[in-house]
């Protein structure tokens, strides 16, 4: 179970990163849901009592909500309104660098290679 809570976790801080060198209003939006049904899987997870109706409650609400609800009304204001669809990313360097993403990803697994006690391979 905390694998797994763990690699949740791990994907929504990737979703941040993504999120900050966005500049497209509907990434943004679409990123969020992806964080708000990631972090709604949370007390499935979590829980060590069984699957009870309030833990099934709970995340189909968080689920429903974050991930559906909130960016279905989002994406469909953003639409109506006449606001421009991109905005200036938090973080430049993401934008200047394309594969910031893949880069992120590879020394997340070479990190978690190294708590599990597999040696990485010498490059240089």
């Amino acid at each position: 179970m905390p694998a797994a809570l763990d690699s949740i976790h791990a994907i929504a801080l990737v979703t941040c990163f993504a999120l900050l060198g966005t500049s497209r209003i509907g990434a943004c939006i679409r990123w969020l849901s992806l964080q708000g049904i990631l972090l709604g899987l949370v007390p499935l997870i979590a829980h060590d009592d069984g699957l009870g109706l309030r833990v099934m409650l709970l995340a189909s609400g968080n689920i429903a909500l974050k991930g559906v609800i909130f960016p279905w009304v989002l994406l469909r204001l953003r639409a109506r309104t006449s606001y421009p669809r991109e905005v200036e990313p938090f973080c430049r360097i993401c934008r200047l660098d394309p594969l910031w993403h893949r880069r992120i990803g590879v020394v997340g697994l070479a990190r978690a290679g190294a708590e599990a006690g597999v040696a990485a391979p010498r490059l240089f």
